[in-house]
């Protein structure tokens, strides 16, 4: 999306989460095969704010735009009529608005770093 030109932020952004690198999260994966099925709190090492996120994303694009800021109350407001024509999308932005509106922070695992994730070759726009 940022790639796009399409991205912004759900109310201003500053709840707190800490993603976590895909591949400390295989590895905590493979480390519970045979263990008993549970719930296992991971996190990345380092908190971001939902804006922060946004703007790293956006420079490990290339987006140089703004960044628009949507209330949550005008989201609010459009998804009972979204929710009458297509109910993914209903599912999918009342997630999204869900996820957004609270801080989502577990304890930190493992040692990469988002910063270095966007700089990895597999995150570079496609030359057309």
């Amino acid at each position: 999306m940022a790639r796009k030109g399409q991205i912004g932020s759900l109310g201003v952004g500053d709840k707190l989460t800490n993603p976590i690198y895909k591949g400390d999260l295989a590895q905590v994966a493979v480390q519970s095969i045979g263990q008993p099925s549970e719930i296992i709190p991971l996190g990345g090492q380092k908190m971001y704010s939902r804006l922060e996120l946004i703007r790293i994303a956006c420079q490990a694009a290339g987006h140089k735009g703004k960044i628009p800021l949507v209330p949550f109350g005008v989201v609010k407001s459009m998804l009972p009529l979204v929710k009458l024509f297509n109910r993914n999308m209903f599912d999918k932005i009342a997630f999204l608005v869900a996820v957004s509106e609270v801080a989502c922070v577990a304890p930190k695992v493992g040692s990469h770093m988002l910063k270095a994730y966007f700089s990895l070759p597999h995150t570079k726009p496609a030359k057309v």
